[in-house]
């Protein structure tokens, strides 16, 4: 008797990935616009005593959930091109940590 392996189906594993990619980019874009506008810095600093990174942090986890949330979902059954989606994610990530750097988030003011 020969037995079959079952193939799971990449979806969910997909989009676990690109969801936790998505929320790399928004905590780079948070520290990117947290730099570019005092209202946006004032209105990321839910807890003084450690200032804007609670805020940022914060509504990087909410965004990595409600993406992961919306993902699973929608690709748990399917099988993705790993190579397409792998490469959004890693693009997703180095823009997302690219945002985070002094010489960036400091080019739109000049300095």
């Amino acid at each position: 008797m020969t037995t079959v392996p079952i193939e799971k189906p990449n979806g969910p594993a997909l989009a676990a990935i690109v969801a936790a990619s998505f929320g790399v980019f928004v905590l780079g874009l948070c520290t990117f616009l947290a730099e570019l506008s005092a209202g946006i810095l004032k209105a990321l600093n839910w807890w003084p005593p450690a200032g804007p990174l609670v805020g940022k942090t914060s509504i990087a986890v909410i965004a990595w959930l409600v993406a992961w949330a919306a993902l699973h979902p929608a690709w748990g059954r399917r099988e993705l091109s790993f190579r397409v989606w792998w490469r959004v994610a890693l693009a997703l990530i180095v823009i997302g940590f690219l945002l985070t750097f002094p010489p960036i988030f400091q080019i739109p003011r000049g300095q």
